[in-house]
């Protein structure tokens, strides 16, 4: 995920790929330089995945960022996507669920700003009661 990103990231791709250009730029990306059956249907099933948590926006088959910062993400969607991030699990220390959510967004850093912004979600998570929280510990 965190290619995907940076690839639509990157200042040329500010416009729309499509899904054929998108797979053929993310296999040059990660070094592939024939794209066989396997790796296509690879890609192809990544740049779907990218699309489920909102990393990427498909419309009629052409792919591009849709947010671009977490700073400009919904709080709705942030804190859906702290739920996937969380999932089934027992309690989780804030700061790991805060880095997973970054990854599951597909940004390789957490930098400050989208640390607090994850932060701001979590607690906009436990007053909707989506989240519980139990000092630095969280769960679902």
């Amino acid at each position: 995920m965190t290619t995907i990103r940076e690839l639509f990231a990157s200042p040329r791709s500010g416009e729309a790929l499509a899904r054929e250009e998108a797979i053929k730029a993310l296999a040059a990306a990660l070094g592939d330089e024939r794209i066989g059956k396997n790796i296509h249907e690879t890609l192809d099933n990544d740049l779907q995945t990218a699309v489920r948590p909102g990393i990427l926006d498909n419309v009629k088959g052409e792919l591009r960022l849709l947010i671009r910062s977490v700073m400009e993400d919904q709080r709705d969607h942030l804190i859906a996507i702290l739920l996937a991030a969380a999932g089934q699990c027992v309690w989780l220390d804030r700061d790991d669920l805060i880095t997973a959510t970054a990854r599951h967004l597909g940004y390789r850093r957490t930098s400050e700003k989208i640390r607090e912004e994850l932060k701001s979600a979590i607690n906009g998570g436990i007053r909707r009661g989506k989240l519980e929280g139990d000092g630095s510990r969280v769960r679902r």
